[in-house]
């Protein structure tokens, strides 16, 4: 007696000289002739021998065709998964609560790394909320700040050829040139944790010169925001400006007023009135137009007389969508959030 494989609940039973039985547990012989019981019901495959064990392999075959698939499917889907996931890097999450055998749509996230780090410059005139956005930014997206004014003193500081080059110009009341700034802030963007983590660029370049020198150095964004705000506005958000020089804080007499009893000690800077606030502002204004005809097609306009909230809610929008044109998870994500790829457990 040969025994060919087993198939569901069927059994094959091929005897020597005779036609093929099918049996659930095992062939039951009727009177010598191959009718068997399956799953409850008689098949007779006397004269059908052919027809019989053509059926049983085809269907072999299918089967194991079945499972090669699903095994090359499982391997593909792995293959996916850890290719995304080597593009994309997400810690951590926030809580949330979780409800039973439900999942939610991806929370927003604090930071975002992805292996094409993000570059951005931000732009703005005095008090347009640059400094605040700025810290809001780094919080959430853990890019490195640079700012050139805290680049110069620590040039200086640590003695570098670049530092002593700038203190020169410095000791002399002149303005550094703007070769040994580009200096400073391409020896800084070539740092191990800027490479890691992207940057943002704080208030440079703030002319067509210094655009100009790192256009020539490759030091280009993915981002250029600029926050705009009205003449006038940025006026009134300086002259009421007041400093506590006990605690270092910052207040304003409109828009963020101090304790009444702190009010008596507090200072206005030599820089906060109407007058210099007015020269800034037109300084800045003559040199805007020409920095930004160099990052139009990476610039977006933020208007900033929203609250502090509502600016950063724009800002975040253009970062994430700067961030999905490198991360095509990201960017699917973006499109369809209640997909399972980007569904969060918690």
């Amino acid at each position: 007696m040969v025994r060919l494989p087993d198939l569901g609940s069927c059994r094959y039973i091929v005897r020597a000289g005779q036609e093929p039985e099918i049996g659930s547990a095992r062939a039951i012989s009727v009177g010598g002739v191959g009718s068997t019981i399956c799953r409850g019901s008689t098949f007779r495959c006397k004269g059908f021998y052919a027809e019989c064990r053509a059926v049983q392999l085809f269907i072999h075959i299918l089967l194991n065709l079945i499972d090669c698939l699903e095994r090359s499917l499982r391997k593909t889907n792995t293959g996916l998964i850890k290719m995304l996931a080597q593009q994309r890097v997400v810690t951590p999450r926030q809580s949330a609560v979780f409800r039973s055998g439900k999942a939610f749509v991806r929370p927003a996230r604090r930071t975002i790394k992805t292996n094409a780090t993000l570059k951005v410059m931000i732009a703005g005139a005095p008090a347009a909320g640059k400094g605040t956005q700025c810290a809001k930014i780094i919080e959430k997206y853990n890019l490195v700040h640079i700012s050139v004014g805290d680049i110069l003193r620590d040039e200086v500081k640590n003695g570098t050829a670049a530092g002593k080059k700038a203190k020169d110009f410095m000791d002399r009341g002149v303005l550094v040139p703007d070769e040994v700034v580009v200096e400073m802030v391409k020896s800084r963007l070539a740092q191990e944790d800027v490479k890691q983590r992207g940057w943002l660029l704080d208030g440079y370049p703030r002319s067509a010169s210094q655009a100009e020198a790192i256009e020539k150095e490759a030091i280009r964004p993915d981002l250029f925001l600029l926050i705009q705000v009205p003449d006038e506005l940025l006026v009134e958000r300086v002259v009421g400006r007041r400093l506590d020089p006990v605690t270092g804080a910052i207040y304003h007499l409109k828009y963020n007023p101090p304790p009444p009893e702190i009010v008596s000690r507090l200072q206005q800077r030599s820089d906060d009135t109407e007058e210099k606030c007015r020269v800034r502002v037109d300084t800045h204004n003559a040199n805007v137009g020409a920095v930004v005809g160099y990052y139009k097609d990476v610039m977006v306009e933020i208007d900033g007389t929203q609250s502090m909230d509502d600016v950063f809610a724009a800002i975040s929008k253009a970062l994430d969508q700067a961030i999905a044109k490198s991360d095509p998870l990201e960017a699917y994500c973006q499109t369809v959030p209640e997909a399972d790829e980007c569904r969060v457990y918690e």
